[in-house]
């Protein structure tokens, strides 16, 4: 696992609950019996079994439920309050009350229970253009949208298509044209990160649909998603190699770093140690990538070898594009809070600014032309308190 977060004493201070995280979007609650002097008295015990974002956990009074916040179903992607028995002879149900709730408080008496509802946030994916010499550059505009979520946007090598994650009707992968238009969803087993092959023809992404976060592969024309990876730990963030024979990813646990594995399944191959969110270089020399706990971006010879820093900053391990004469990337903010979309030319080692954008992203691509960018952009909403009366 990558955590344990979200401590619960029981009444009694017999037992703890906490939250334990496999990947940043699948967590359980687990119950760990205490001594009288609190040491841990035995392994921990799953207590839910949901694969999905678990946490905040709530003792009632007399011990015996616990309510919680998660989203159980398969499509949501806020979760709701939910209880269950600590004896663990039945599931979760609802709670009656909490929808989009978490973090729930209980009064002294028992008798009144708050919880923050969240209000949610609009993220759009929008689209810059590159500047060019020869004409005035547009500002940057709305270009896919909905009052839900989009994010993770991606061009196919031959321009044709746009691949993005959604959860206007569902999570899932979502495909429509280069200019925006017929957006129809491929596959809604949840995940993101989608990833063209370099024949525009299959996309990879991960999904924690069947459990832990694994990388699966499914045609742009549709049908049943190929999963290629298993094993004990999560596995996310999927690349193409630039000859479509390799699928890079990262995973983490005991077997952590980037990984690469055939593209059509078989055993992967450790490519470093250090890192997540690889990216192959158009000429397959490198491994583009973020390393944990160091700032910027980081390169590896595709063989394995020394790894050398190419960016100072990165603002999101998602947030860049590599081509053949540089890079295109989000910095992180600067002191007034702006970001700037940016490119590093290779040749002369001279960053220039391509557009000013509003807050983080969630994702950056460039067209195979280099004429538009797109990137995310969110909208906060923020959330209230809420407190429910006669608890019971």
């Amino acid at each position: 696992g990558i955590g344990d977060s979200s401590p619960a004493i029981s009444p009694d201070g017999r037992a703890l609950l906490f939250s334990r995280w496999v990947s940043y979007a699948n967590s359980d609650l687990y119950l760990l019996s205490l001594s009288k002097d609190l040491k841990p008295a035995g392994e921990p015990k799953r207590l839910t079994f949901t694969n999905r974002l678990t946490f905040s956990p709530l003792w009632t009074l007399d011990g015996r439920e616990v309510i919680f916040s998660s989203g159980l179903g398969p499509v949501e992607s806020r979760g709701s309050l939910w209880r269950i028995a600590v004896s663990g002879t039945d599931g979760p149900r609802l709670a009656g009350f909490g929808d989009e709730g978490s973090f729930p408080a209980m009064s002294r008496d028992g008798h009144r229970l708050a919880y923050s509802r969240d209000l949610g946030s609009d993220t759009d994916i929008w689209r810059t253009e590159v500047p060019d010499p020869q004409r005035q550059a547009n500002p940057p505009t709305k270009f896919i949208s909905t009052t839900r979520y989009e994010g993770c946007p991606t061009y196919s090598p031959d321009g044709k298509k746009i691949a993005f994650y959604s959860n206007r009707s569902g999570s899932g992968i979502w495909v429509c044209d280069s200019d925006g238009s017929n957006a129809q969803p491929l596959t809604l087993l949840g995940g993101g990160q989608p990833q063209w092959s370099p024949d525009s023809q299959r996309l990879v992404f991960d999904s924690s649909a069947e459990g832990q976060s694994e990388i699966y592969v499914v045609s742009v024309n549709g049908g049943k998603p190929q999963r290629i990876t298993s094993g004990p730990t999560s596995n996310q963030n999927p690349s193409w190699s630039h000859d479509g024979r390799w699928i890079y990813f990262d995973s983490h646990g005991d077997r952590g770093g980037i990984w690469k594995i055939p593209a059509q399944g078989g055993e992967p191959v450790l490519v470093t140690r250090d890192g997540w969110g690889p990216f192959d270089s158009p000429d397959g020399r490198f491994i583009y990538h973020s390393r944990n706990g160091q700032p910027g971006l980081w390169k590896v010879p595709v063989e394995g070898g020394e790894e050398s820093r190419v960016l100072e900053s990165l603002n999101g391990y998602c947030n860049f594009a590599v081509v053949d004469d540089g890079i295109y990337f989000i910095a992180r903010p600067d002191p007034s809070g702006d970001c700037f979309i940016q490119f590093l030319n290779f040749a002369i080692r001279s960053v220039k600014p391509i557009a000013a954008i509003r807050g983080g992203s969630d994702g950056l691509s460039v067209s195979p032309d280099r004429r538009w960018i797109l990137y995310t952009q969110s909208v906060h909403g923020g959330s209230d308190l809420m407190l429910v009366e006669n608890f019971r």
